[in-house]
């Protein structure tokens, strides 16, 4: 699963390169200067981890150039910028997420999973999907061991919207809200 870097810090962006590549994501890094919207069309990135210190706000138009050109694959935006107003601008130019610096590293790696199991889901109806090195039956709603382990539990994945019964395809009643994820 690749995910593409847009970041105009050299450094960080090479910190959260390795960190990716760490937990089994394959990663393309685009820094200033490059053009990030014709790089996502030729790499179709799983997902898009977009800095937003771009001057001018050009990192919001570079989202909003990636959603008219057809990219559904979730755009994370990690941000110096904390405002209420950087936010809404951030999430109303496309992005699925709006992370704001500094943030926990397995924290970015929770919301990216979640992320890319529902945009997994609204794609595809099969029984299992792969997001990095997780594995998750939608079928019985478990895990499902890699290399003979489980991942290590993970609620944010849980807490996500997609989780309900009536997401996995089974009526919603007081039953099956009582027994979601065992």
């Amino acid at each position: 699963m690749n995910v593409l870097i847009i970041e105009n810090d050299f450094v960080a962006g090479g910190e959260l390169a390795e960190g990716l590549k760490a937990e089994g994501f394959d990663v393309t890094f685009v820094g200033e200067g490059e053009d990030p919207v014709e790089t996502a069309r030729a790499l179709n990135p799983c997902a898009v981890l977009f800095d937003t210190a771009f001057p001018d706000n050009h990192d919001f138009e570079m989202c909003r150039a990636m959603r008219r050109s057809g990219r559904t694959a979730p755009i994370l935006f990690l941000s110096q910028r904390h405002e209420a107003t950087d936010r809404a601008c951030g999430l109303n130019a496309g992005a699925d997420d709006y992370i704001a610096r500094p943030f926990q590293f397995d924290e970015l790696i929770e919301r990216l999973r979640a992320h890319l199991i529902h945009h997994s889901i609204s794609a595809d109806s099969s029984e299992r999907r792969k997001v990095g090195q997780l594995v998750l039956d939608l079928r019985t709603r478990q895990r499902i061991p890699m290399m003979g382990r489980h991942p290590a539990p993970s609620p944010l994945i849980f807490e996500t919207p997609f989780h309900t019964p009536l997401a996995w395809g089974m009526g919603a009643t007081a039953e099956n809200l009582a027994h979601q994820w065992n």
